[in-house]
């Protein structure tokens, strides 16, 4: 017995999953703004780590979505646009998860870590950036 191929998501429905992590960024930055402590007045080696892990992160993700998009108008020529369309829906998840990664760092800088405000909105930034780039077209 064969198993039933899943149609890719369309366009609007990817459209529809982005502005859904746009707006879970607006409710992690409203609980992100509650005061978690005393903050630190300066950058420790945790908080440079984490910044350094979350840029090798996003550099990562960049370059596999990159791979995927290739594959994808790879297959695309080839005349499988069934299968082009799934490898570019999943490049597409896989871009809102990062960029929900970098924010939800942003909160563990603020909650763990006792950032400075400015450390953790950075991060905020940097993902919601990104999710900005990562608008399906």
């Amino acid at each position: 017995m064969t198993r039933p191929s899943r149609k890719p998501l369309s366009l609007a429905t990817l459209r529809l999953l982005w502005g859904s992590f746009a707006m879970s960024f607006v409710l992690i930055a409203g609980v992100a703004a509650v005061p978690a402590g005393i903050p630190a007045h300066r950058l420790g080696w945790s908080l440079l780590i984490l910044a350094a892990l979350i840029s090798w992160s996003a550099w990562s993700v960049y370059h596999l979505r990159r791979g995927l998009f290739a594959r994808a108008a790879l297959k695309a020529m080839e005349g499988n646009s069934d299968a082009a369309a799934k490898v570019q829906t999943t490049a597409h998840l896989l871009g809102f998860a990062s960029a929900e990664s970098i924010v939800l760092c942003g909160v563990l800088a603020h909650f763990v870590l006792h950032s400075p405000p400015w450390v953790s909105a950075s991060f905020y930034v940097a993902g919601t950036a990104l999710l900005l780039l990562y608008w399906p077209t």
